[in-house]
């Protein structure tokens, strides 16, 4: 099975990576799919079909840390997955055949990964503020790295109205291998401030983010 990884991030939060190589038909007989999950006939797209299929896999095989009961993994109002009757959160990325999973018991979670791509140039004027713009450089990795962030605490706020140039903001960073930035989530009602954690590797950046 090509699961790059599960590493525990603190004592009540993993996180999994999947580098995938199956086909749905594959990922369907998988034996950490649950009989409960049934793959929604809407999803008529091959890679999407096993992203989603190896995704529940991940999350359950998260969840088996935490509890050995099933839970239903649904989406809620907004878009964002939810395991119905749990206390534990999830959050759930994937693109270009990787698969990244975080789910937790004690916090609020965000998680994003995104292949490192020259089309970050092309939309980089739509996500970053005019203050992001003075520190931030062409480079990809750096501008991935941005992005990537910006889809992690839009995934944890978990509500809609988000202006990602005006309401997700970074402040400087440096851009490694591993490391961590600041960030706040800021509208008319609502700040907080944020660590996101990124790594870099094959290509691909990873952000994830816990907040209680």
């Amino acid at each position: 099975m090509p699961l790059t990884e599960i590493k525990q991030i603190n004592a009540s939060t993993f996180l999994g990576r999947w580098a995938l190589t199956e086909t749905s038909l594959q990922l369907l007989q998988h034996p950490g799919l649950p009989t409960e999950i049934i793959l929604p006939e809407t999803i008529s797209h091959e890679k999407r079909r096993a992203e989603w299929l190896a995704s529940r896999i991940l999350a359950y095989q998260l969840l088996q840390k935490f509890t050995p009961d099933f839970y239903l993994l649904l989406n809620n109002e907004t878009g964002q997955p939810v395991f119905e009757n749990c206390a534990c959160q999830i959050s759930i990325s994937h693109t270009h055949d990787q698969v990244a999973v975080l789910v937790s018991k004690d916090y609020r979670v965000g998680i994003d990964i995104e292949r490192i791509q020259s089309k970050v140039l092309r939309v980089k004027d739509k996500f970053l503020s005019e203050t992001e713009k003075q520190f931030l450089t062409n480079d990809l990795v750096e501008l991935t790295i941005a992005w990537s962030a910006k889809e992690t605490l839009y995934k944890l706020h978990g509500k809609k109205n988000i202006t990602f140039s005006e309401n997700l903001i970074l402040f400087p960073f440096e851009t490694t291998h591993r490391g961590y930035l600041e960030a706040q989530i800021q509208t008319l009602t609502f700040q907080q401030k944020y660590t996101v954690h990124f790594e870099v590797e094959n290509n691909t950046v990873l952000t994830y983010c816990l907040h209680r």
